[in-house]
């Protein structure tokens, strides 16, 4: 489950109304032995915000990979043809440690659910519905957090 609903220092009492959207995913793969993401408590930073144009991708050992990027990003064809979206889906955000760190971990979308029943990741949690992806990327910075968290939203990712 991927929510806010925990209680956490730099952010006070947080409780169930403060809640804007669920969802159910998956990470990792134990068939696979992949990396799974741990439980806890993470922020995403709604201030750095990137479009299709700031997808940045890397040859790794033979494959193509999408680069890192510390905020929310939106997914799709790029002007060079390139495409990340049946792995990402159409948005990802970077679990940002609560001290504002990032870190190798996203919340992302998943296209391959739908097209080819793919139910595994490298580490990060995929909502293949990205229905907290799609609420969270319509919001105002501005309008969420306060002070250093100005921005910036916690989110609890939690499962067996």
């Amino acid at each position: 489950m991927i929510s806010y609903t925990e209680t956490d220092e730099e952010w006070g009492q947080v409780s169930d109304k403060d809640v804007l959207a669920t969802g159910t995913g998956y990470t990792g793969s134990t068939q696979f032995n992949l990396m799974t993401t741990p439980n806890g408590n993470y922020e995403i930073n709604l201030n750095i915000r990137g479009n299709v144009e700031s997808q940045r991708f890397s040859a790794v050992n033979g494959q193509i990979v999408l680069n890192a990027f510390p905020g929310i990003q939106q997914i799709g064809e790029t002007k060079a043809g390139l495409d990340a979206t049946g792995d990402w889906g159409n948005y990802r955000a970077n679990l940002n440690l609560t001290n504002g760190s990032p870190t190798h971990f996203y919340l992302h979308g998943k296209q391959d659910f739908f097209d080819t029943g793919r139910t595994y990741t490298h580490g990060c949690s995929t909502e293949p519905a990205q229905t907290v992806l799609k609420t969270i990327f319509k919001l105002d910075p501005s309008g969420v957090g306060e002070g250093a968290k100005n921005g910036r939203i916690l989110v609890n990712v939690s499962g067996k």
